[in-house]
């Protein structure tokens, strides 16, 4: 961050927003994105890490909902009810000490190919609160991730949570890198609702091959009304291989993309049907 000129941290989210509202502003959560900037438009840093109104983990029902400046690391922690996709997105994100600092918002906002928690969030339609020193609205994860979240986001406007659906569908992660702590070279996950023994509606999300996280909405309309057996999971894996558009990685060609990501998306329905769960390491059994 090459031009910035004040920072400040303050106490409550009013007081942010007021600062954020200011030109050349940008707030600051875990700063694993943010301090590697050079940016030359930001001249102020809105430290957010004072504020508790947008921190914490809480249960209302059958909602969940995640504060923006919560961690990976705060995820796994959490002694309560967390789907399983979510804790594994979590869990696969690089090195401990990057999980102690990398946010709920901040990795949302971010919008990056690699970011492992926003593939869960997509699959399980997780609705995003937002405000300004002006107004707040929610809107659905769907919506943010329609174009990079930076072109959705207003002027001043940050993330202050998301909110979940606990108990709607089951769910299921998986990632694929070279090492624990790599970039994923594929990352999906598949939530199904089951209903009268047929699939109501599937989310099915990519991210890692593609550019920005998406859901494979053919490959959800393909599934939704279907009875769930391997047949029909394989074939879901085939057409998301089919519809996917993926980037250019230096690590992998355009026809190894396909094929893991056929392979990974058929597997994810299959344990997302079994109804996986985790433990308390946020792994899948």
């Amino acid at each position: 961050m090459i031009n910035v000129e004040e920072y400040v941290r303050p106490q409550n989210l009013a007081e942010a927003l007021e600062h954020l509202g200011d030109s050349g502003s940008v707030a600051i959560a875990g700063g694993t994105s943010l301090a590697l900037s050079r940016n030359p438009a930001w001249t102020k840093v809105v430290d957010l890490s004072d504020i508790e109104e947008i921190d914490g983990i809480t249960e209302d029902g059958d909602k969940l909902h995640l504060g923006a400046m919560v961690t990976m690391s705060d995820i796994l922690r959490y002694p309560g009810n967390i789907p399983c996709s979510i804790v594994a997105a979590a869990k696969s994100v690089s090195s401990t000490p990057i999980r102690n600092m990398a946010t709920v918002g901040g990795s949302m906002v971010r919008g990056v190919y690699w970011s492992d928690l926003i593939v869960a969030l997509l699959a399980l339609d997780a609705q995003v609160e937002l405000a300004t020193a002006d107004e707040t609205r929610v809107i659905s994860s769907s919506e943010l991730y329609a174009t990079h979240p930076s072109k959705v986001l207003k002027q001043g406007e940050i993330i202050t949570g998301v909110t979940v659906d606990m108990f709607k569908f089951r769910t299921h992660f998986i990632k694929l890198a070279r090492t624990k702590v790599d970039y994923a070279i594929m990352s999906t996950c598949a939530s199904i609702q089951i209903s009268d023994g047929s699939i109501e509606q599937a989310r099915i999300t990519i991210g890692g091959a593609v550019n920005l996280a998406t859901r494979l909405v053919e490959v959800e309309e393909m599934l939704a009304g279907q009875m769930p057996d391997g047949e029909l999971f394989k074939a879901a894996g085939v057409k998301a291989g089919n519809v996917a558009s993926f980037r250019s990685d230096f690590r992998v060609n355009s026809e190894y993309q396909k094929s893991v990501t056929e392979k990974l998306v058929a597997r994810a329905l299959e344990n997302a049907f079994a109804n996986c769960r985790c433990d308390e390491k946020g792994s899948a059994e």
